[in-house]
């Protein structure tokens, strides 16, 4: 009886030291799964933040490529609208060669023909007669006759030079 009263008491408090354990342990679990929760949180939110911050590398390099072909697409509107000009002067300048093509070679053939034996300065002469006889006619000659122009290529008059 005395060893029960003394092992009574502390089986009360093993029991009682027991029951607060369980108490505490399930706390203790709540509170892990509670940290599970937000550790797992977490890790779903650095994926997401790690997913956007490749995302906004990706737009970055995206934009600066846009930026580099637009910049170019700028250039190479200007050049061509530059080279649409010459185009324009040249579709000119081939027009009036062609409304003079019928006195340019009349005059060319005349010179290939007749002038070979003269001087420069009578060759010259004869070539501004023959153009004012033309225009007296109505037959459209180039105002300023070149024979070189009119029988040779603007590259070879280039590589003569």
């Amino acid at each position: 009886a005395i060893t029960f009263r003394i092992v009574d008491p502390k089986r009360k408090k093993v029991a009682a030291a027991e029951k607060e354990l369980g108490e505490v342990m399930a706390v203790l679990r709540q509170k892990q799964q509670n940290l599970a929760d937000v550790e797992a949180h977490i890790a779903r939110l650095e994926a997401t933040y790690d997913a956007s911050v490749a995302e906004k590398a990706s737009l970055e390099a995206t934009m600066a490529l846009c930026s580099a072909r637009l910049g170019r697409a700028g250039r190479l509107t200007m050049a061509l609208g530059d080279e649409q000009v010459r185009w324009e002067n040249s579709i000119k300048t081939l027009g009036e060669q062609l409304v003079n093509l019928i006195g340019d070679v009349l005059i060319a053939a005349a010179c290939m023909a007749y002038l070979g034996a003269f001087t420069s300065s009578y060759r010259e002469e004869l070539t501004s007669l023959w153009t004012k006889q033309l225009t007296d006619l109505k037959i459209p000659a180039s105002p300023s006759f070149s024979l070189i122009t009119v029988l040779a290529d603007p590259y070879d008059i280039r590589m003569w030079n």
